[in-house]
């Protein structure tokens, strides 16, 4: 039996604060926190507050009509292969077991990552590549809005990051984003601090139904190994 848990957001008037979704759940989380904001600390709240939804699935991201929360599409039009040859021959040591079976290499990304880790973390690498790319954008306008008053000493950033480890888009980057967001803060010398917020596949069972459960299982399970204190 899974346990449900209840957690509060706190963030003071001298803090800014990052509400990062990824993947369609974690877009959809954002969605709502976004319209709970509005309801409760009305327009005020993006003073120091930015909502930014990243994911790969183009369909989900325009699904999200609150038109304050940030949209970051990662993927492109290319497919699996192109991807790989794009980024070079070390990418392909990514697949080493895996063949073109149901043309996967032909499978295009800008339709979700499902339940292919691999496939958002493909995306990912190549949009970093972009030096200018629009995350950096929405982080270099959340660093230009000031939480604070005169002569206050403002708060390190806190940021949230709330996803899926079960598969999908978020379950392939959400490492990569933490490191990368808290790399762009130290260029401003800020030591933000990053939480994560995930949901686990016992979430999915009713909506997917047992069938599909294995394939989550193992997704989580291969999350869980990464975030071990152990690996490097």
């Amino acid at each position: 039996m899974s346990e449900t848990k209840s957690y509060e957001i706190k963030v003071n008037e001298n803090q800014k604060c990052l509400l990062v979704g990824l993947g369609g759940s974690g877009g959809k989380v954002i969605a709502k926190l976004y319209e709970r904001l509005i309801r409760e600390r009305g327009e005020g709240f993006r003073s120091n507050v930015t909502c930014v939804a990243i994911d790969t699935d183009k369909e989900e991201l325009n699904a999200l009509s609150q038109l304050g929360v940030k949209k970051v599409r990662i993927s492109g039009s290319a497919d699996v292969g192109t991807m790989c040859n794009m980024l070079g021959n070390d990418v392909w040591e990514w697949f080493p077991n895996t063949s073109n079976e149901g043309n996967f290499f032909s499978s295009r990304l800008d339709n979700g990552a499902s339940q292919m880790r691999l496939k958002s973390r493909l995306c990912f690498a190549n949009f970093l590549k972009d030096q200018n790319n629009s995350l950096v954008q929405v982080l270099e306008e959340f660093m230009t809005v000031s939480s604070v008053s005169e002569n206050v000493e403002e708060a390190p950033p806190i940021v949230y990051i709330i996803s899926s480890i079960a598969g999908g888009t978020g379950s392939g980057i959400f490492i990569q984003t933490a490191l990368y967001i808290k790399q762009f803060f130290r260029r401003y010398s800020l030591n933000a601090v990053v939480y994560g917020l995930f949901a686990c596949p016992d979430l999915y069972k009713e909506k997917i139904g047992t069938q599909q459960m294995p394939s989550l299982y193992a997704n989580a399970y291969g999350n869980s190994q990464r975030c071990h204190p152990n690996r490097r």
